[in-house]
């Protein structure tokens, strides 16, 4: 199988990130040679009432890097960060893992 385009890479990363009920509109999502860059913060759309938690953080990016033709994701979410093996929620103002208005 042919890897697939630039363009075919943000799609598939979009596709994932909406089946994970993931605001699109707080993420900068870019893919050149075959290199992704996910940057923003990481929240739920409004209305889903079950937040994020670093297993499920976790499987979502293991998902995104499986994407056939993908050659690295790089991450750089502002709620988030990677720690070791997992993700964990940046503490804020409003709490671990508050979304922010």
């Amino acid at each position: 199988m042919n890897p697939l385009s630039d363009l075919d890479i943000n799609r598939e990363i979009r596709r994932i990130l909406v089946r994970h009920w993931v605001d699109l509109g707080r993420l900068s999502i870019r893919t050149t040679s075959s290199v992704s860059y996910v940057c923003g913060s990481l929240l739920r759309i409004s209305g889903v009432s079950e937040p994020f938690s670093p297993p499920i953080v976790t499987a979502l990016f293991t998902e995104i890097q499986r994407i056939r033709g993908i050659r690295r994701v790089n991450i750089e979410l502002d709620n988030w960060t990677e720690t070791g093996g997992g993700w964990r929620p940046v503490e804020s103002a409003a709490g671990p893992g508050k979304q922010k208005a």
